[in-house]
């Protein structure tokens, strides 16, 4: 991969850039900006339940970067910053427009989470959001993959599909911790699924971002085991008590695949899913993983959304 260290940003003269915390309105309104999309600002209550969220699964949602450009605010960006060494950068509609101002909160909120030890950065754009790409680009960002996101509702039946007997799931504990961690690595070995991101950070810091990437954190982890040996994971998230069950992330060690492992594991994820209550399950994929594509297609999940993923690699401060 030829991802750059994101260099400092500098503003250029007529652009105000500032950090603002929460606790006072200003964060608010900022706030509301970021995480906005085509259809408007998020309402209070849509706020205050992300906020609430984000504690639960401590993610950092502050500051928020506001920019001024010649007296007129222009746009913001916040940082979610998750543990594992990443973050998420949410940027409001309209900052585009004013690639100088694009810049500067890019470059801002960079600049904050190289010096909080931040390693690695992401962006989801859509697909034809040229000039935030260019923005990104001239940033040292790195373009890389299109996510699809797909949906299945959880009471469909299952394919005609003949999944690997015998496997047997036995449910996460903080003693497994360096079992999984084995067993991702397994997962990793050739697969398809956003191959450049191998290697940026290690395989626990992974695993300690899916553990905050849902509400329900670790509670609904599995390990699927065949013949006393792990050949799968099954990281299954549901935020609060929604009615979505989410597959976080789903693996199969290298010397298990086409064997009927991925299907008995989706089995299993639906059983979860419906025992949970839930309307549907969620996952996203890399639209360049075949495999998997076909697997969920098989199972029925169709599209509901895609977007762009970007990513930058953050040095050290002065790097």
């Amino acid at each position: 991969m030829n991802a750059l260290p994101v260099s400092p940003g500098s503003s250029p003269p007529h652009v105000l850039v500032e950090p603002l915390f929460a606790g006072a309105g200003p964060y608010w309104e900022a706030l509301a900006v970021a995480l906005g999309g085509a259809e408007g600002p998020p309402s209070l209550t849509e706020l205050e339940h992300f906020l609430r969220s984000a504690r639960l699964r401590e993610v950092r949602a502050e500051p928020v970067w506001r920019t001024t450009l010649g007296g007129d605010r222009v746009g913001a960006v916040v940082a979610l910053e998750a543990p594992g060494s990443s973050a998420l950068l949410a940027i409001g509609p309209g900052a585009a427009a004013h690639p100088d101002a694009l810049r500067a909160l890019v470059g801002s909120a960079c600049d904050d989470l190289r010096g909080r030890g931040v390693r690695l950065v992401q962006t989801l754009l859509a697909e034809d959001d040229l000039a935030g790409q260019r923005v990104l680009h001239e940033a040292g960002h790195t373009f890389l993959t299109q996510l699809l996101y797909l949906e299945r509702p959880a009471r469909m039946p299952p394919p005609l599909r003949r999944a690997r007997a015998n496997l047997q799931w036995r449910p996460y504990a903080p003693e497994l911790r360096a079992v999984l961690v084995r067993l991702l690595d397994a997962t990793y070995v050739d697969s398809q699924d956003c191959r450049a991101l191998a290697g940026i950070r290690s395989t626990d810091d992974v695993l300690t971002g899916h553990a905050h990437a849902a509400d329900s954190g670790t509670a609904h982890w599995w390990l699927a085991v065949y013949g006393g040996e792990p050949v799968g994971a099954l990281l299954l998230g549901r935020h609060g008590r929604g009615d979505v069950v989410e597959v976080v992330y789903m693996g199969v060690a290298a010397g298990a695949r086409r064997r009927g492992t991925a299907h008995a594991m989706m089995l299993h994820a639906v059983h979860e899913a419906r025992a949970m209550g839930a309307r549907c399950i969620s996952l996203a994929v890399d639209r360049a993983n075949g495999p998997a594509r076909r697997l969920y297609a098989d199972w029925g999940f169709e599209p509901v959304g895609r977007r762009d993923a970007w990513i930058a690699v953050l040095g050290a401060t002065g790097s």
